[in-house]
């Protein structure tokens, strides 16, 4: 398997990609008490290397100075109150100081102080954390309850080095765990459901085993499911037959496999309740499958499973939409999941590493 023809193609495909526009400074997405401000900032390094063939979180020609940050942060609290959970983040990873430099990110922590909020969440890249930066959280942030959500994606190291590709190693990935956890600190791992190039049992196997992984470790799974982006590999895969939207159905059958006390700590993020539409209306981000059908009432369950704490009442989300049986989709989902065993990744792998020679020769 190689993984320079995937780095290769994918960095082919992004070179058609617009930047962001120039005044674009942050981008805010807030549900319920939640919100989430994005710095934008140059282009993840990750990105211009041509790794995570699936993601993308815009690339900007510049990054603001300190106070036009802070500004920018003045004038979202200004709209917007009641915020109980912060979730700082940038198009990349905010640890990283050549995307948000060290004296923007201490008038940052500073700024956050003040504030009233209780929980802030910083997402990070595994290699940018360092004992510099945590101490600077331990210092500012103090009073505040602090979690670092990590972008795992998936435990099995295979797929990291050949699907992921972002220097994500899972013995290393593991001690930093570890480290913040020494620092009082909680770890979300980001987790990604719908490999590509994977059989629907494998898609699920892998996301069971990841979750199981995080557990293990006393971290909380955040679950993506995967969005099919403009200007990624995985786009090109699925317009040309290498790789189809993965089901909500698939999910709900996951979620409905796991304890009743872990379903408290489960988040699913990005299951179609966000569009990031960078790029105007001529390039859709594609979402998990279902039949219109069951969409609405797919969706509404994810809402309410977003908005819900108690276990018990997770549960019993997740037992009320398995009945549903307005259309054959659930149907589909369990004969699919019933068949034997298949291993199919190295053989698709193959296959559409040769239809990468033909397209980028």
């Amino acid at each position: 398997m190689n993984s320079q023809l995937f780095i290769n193609a994918n960095m082919k495909i992004k070179k058609s990609r617009p930047t962001l526009e120039k005044d674009t400074v942050c981008d805010t997405y807030r549900k319920g008490t939640f919100l989430e401000i994005a710095f934008m900032s140059k282009q993840c390094k990750n990105d211009s290397a041509g790794s995570c063939i699936m993601c993308d979180y815009g690339v900007t020609n510049c990054t603001p100075n300190s106070e036009i940050y802070l500004k920018t942060m003045d004038d979202i609290f200004q709209k917007e109150k009641s915020v109980q959970y912060l979730l700082l983040c940038t198009n990349g990873s905010i640890f990283d100081s050549s995307q948000i430099k060290e004296e923007t990110f201490n008038e940052i922590l500073e700024y956050v102080s003040k504030t009233d909020i209780p929980n802030i969440i910083f997402e990070t890249h595994y290699l940018d954390v360092s004992h510099e930066k945590l101490k600077l959280i331990k210092q500012f942030l103090h009073s505040k309850n602090i979690t670092i959500e990590l972008g795992m994606e998936t435990a099995n190291q295979i797929y990291q080095d050949f699907l992921i590709m972002k220097r994500i190693n899972i013995t290393a990935f593991e001690k930093v765990v570890s480290t913040i956890q020494d620092y009082g600190f909680h770890v979300d791992l980001n987790i990604l459901f719908g490999l590509p190039l994977l059989s629907e049992k494998e898609q699920f196997q892998d996301t069971k085993n990841s979750i199981a992984w995080a557990f293990e470790h006393g971290c909380d799974p955040v679950i993506f499911p995967v969005n099919i982006k403009p200007f990624t590999l995985l786009m090109n895969m699925y317009k040309n037959g290498y790789y189809k939207p993965v089901s909500y159905w698939l999910l709900l059958l996951l979620l409905s496999t796991l304890k009743e006390e872990q379903l408290s700590q489960i988040i699913i993020s990005y299951y179609g309740d966000r569009d990031e539409n960078y790029y105007g209306n001529g390039f859709k981000t594609i979402f998990p499958a279902c039949c219109p059908v069951c969409k609405e009432q797919l969706l509404s369950f994810f809402d309410a499973f977003s908005q819900e704490d108690d276990p018990y009442q997770k549960k019993k989300l997740i037992n009320n939409i398995l009945k549903f049986d307005r259309c054959t989709c659930l149907k589909e989902q369990k004969d699919q999941l019933s068949l034997p065993d298949t291993n199919v990744f190295k053989e698709r792998y193959k296959k559409y590493s040769e239809f990468l020679k033909a397209e980028f020769h």
